[in-house]
């Protein structure tokens, strides 16, 4: 292949659990491609289990363009996903010693979308310490593309990522931000649900394996920062699901890339989105909106742990904006302007305003998550996620005393007692366990901080964030 060509990523799912590696992986595509007719070039760039079940895997595999026999040309293009029978395969399409499993899909899907949750990298179940979560952000942003070196096949979050943080799975959330002829007028808020509910999900397994949960490090670029501010207010609103609480507190850091926390410069997309039905979402970001003045309230309110680390990045380069070609074509080669400035990407919590809670990037808007091989600036964010991963677990333990996390499991088996209507009021039992700003937290130690029902000796959830908390049948353990 020469160095000149361009590859683009597709996502397979449903991959048989029984092929082991990636090897593995290229002989089974090999053989499906050719049961199909198909006769394509491809790389495997990775192969993980896929989330919520263990029967099967998803790769990512790229393919140059310019082959004739790349899905895109193969199949039909206004589809999102295609989909390949699975015919009876040989035993050379699975490593030497294996056997396909009965039960295997009737299908494989491949996908240039990257909606909703990919997995990039699991490390053994017994090494899973940490999630690390990426979001990407606006305009064509897309959860694989958008942090691939620009001109290079590098993409940071395979290449380095996964080598420097050996203990974490790492996840990317793809969601539709589409701006040139698009047809979804999806809101904020909308795009912050759909969040939600796709990160309960992924974490429904940690949830009931494990007391303690794992602790999650966000990455958010753009407006992927808008949704994940957005979603830690939506999952602390009274009446939220536990589970919803249990990510809040499980989140032990977040870095924000050029995230317009005060909104951004809309020029560079206003004639793009004029009369489209997505006009409404770009007017959503424009400086010091409404909406983005709330959030910035009701996020201290909702993430008010000092002891998660939460790191700014802003660029330092213009941006091109976009102007239309010639033929029609909306192209990013006009003029160029900062779309968010430094005060915009470092309106922290009111107590982060000290140098060690803020990086730069020399990059524009959309590079500034697009680092290449031996990247000084890749370097210094690793180092800024090193530091709240090796921390991480610490904190989230003192957040999750076991006796908490054993009452909040034994929602799930509560067969009905004298307890099943006692509740503590936020407003009548206020824990310690937070300063008196509501901004600092602490360890909650069972015996001093709480006074309840002796069968349990534990009392306000609230103090956590866990609402209005029926106590459990005593009846039976969990």
């Amino acid at each position: 292949m020469s160095g000149s060509s361009r590859r683009w990523a597709y996502r397979v799912q449903s991959i048989p659990n029984s092929v082991q590696n990636t090897a593995a992986a290229k002989r089974f595509l090999k053989q499906l491609f050719r049961a199909n007719n198909i006769s394509t070039d491809f790389a495997i760039r990775t192969l993980s289990p896929s989330l919520n079940t263990d029967r099967h895997k998803t790769a990512i595999v790229t393919i140059d363009v310019a082959d004739p026999a790349s899905p895109t040309k193969l199949f039909n293009r206004a589809s999102a996903t295609w989909k390949i029978p699975l015919p009876r395969l040989g035993e050379d399409a699975v490593q030497q010693g294996s056997e396909i499993e009965d039960e295997v899909p009737e299908s494989v899907s491949i996908d240039d979308k990257f909606l909703g949750f990919t997995v990039l990298s699991a490390p053994k179940p017994e090494y899973h310490k940490q999630d690390i979560i990426i979001i990407h952000g606006l305009g064509n942003g897309h959860a694989y593309g958008s942090f691939k070196e620009r001109g290079s096949e590098h993409m940071w979050l395979l290449d380095n990522l996964k080598k420097d943080c050996p203990s974490a799975r790492i996840l990317t959330y793809g969601y539709d931000s589409k701006l040139e002829e698009s047809n979804s007028f999806q809101t904020l808020e909308d795009l912050t649900i759909a969040f939600v509910k796709s990160l309960q999900v992924v974490r429904e397994q940690d949830f009931s394996a494990t007391h303690i949960p794992k602790p999650i490090i966000f990455l958010a670029h753009s407006l992927g920062g808008l949704i994940l501010k957005r979603a830690m207010i939506h999952m602390n609103r009274p009446g939220a699901p536990s589970s919803y609480h249990e990510t809040r507190l499980a989140t032990s850091g977040i870095i924000f890339f050029a995230v317009p926390h005060q909104g951004l410069d809309t020029s560079f997309v206003r004639a793009i989105v004029h009369n489209q039905v997505n006009e409404d979402l770009i007017n959503e970001l424009r400086p010091n909106s409404p909406l983005l003045l709330d959030m910035r309230r009701d996020f201290n309110d909702a993430f008010p742990f000092r002891d998660s680390t939460i790191v700014y990045v802003y660029e330092t380069k213009k941006s091109p904006t976009a102007q239309k070609s010639a033929f029609g074509k909306w192209e990013m080669n006009g003029p160029e302007v900062v779309l968010v400035d430094k005060d915009s990407a470092t309106a922290g919590r009111h107590w982060e305003n000290e140098p060690h809670h803020i990086l730069s990037v020399n990059a524009n808007h959309s590079d500034i998550v697009k680092f290449g091989d031996n990247d000084e600036d890749y370097v210094r964010v690793r180092s800024q996620l090193r530091g709240i991963l090796s921390e991480s677990e610490g904190t989230i333990r003192n957040r999750f005393p076991r006796a908490l996390v054993r009452s909040m499991r034994n929602v799930a088996w509560h067969a009905g007692s004298d307890l099943a209507d006692s509740t503590i009021s936020v407003n009548d039992a206020l824990s310690p366990a937070l300063s008196e700003d509501a901004q600092e937290t602490r360890p909650i130690h069972q015996d001093r901080d709480f006074q309840a029902h002796p069968a349990i000796g534990l009392a306000s959830h609230e103090a956590y964030g866990f609402g209005r908390f029926t106590y459990p049948s005593m009846h039976e353990s969990p």
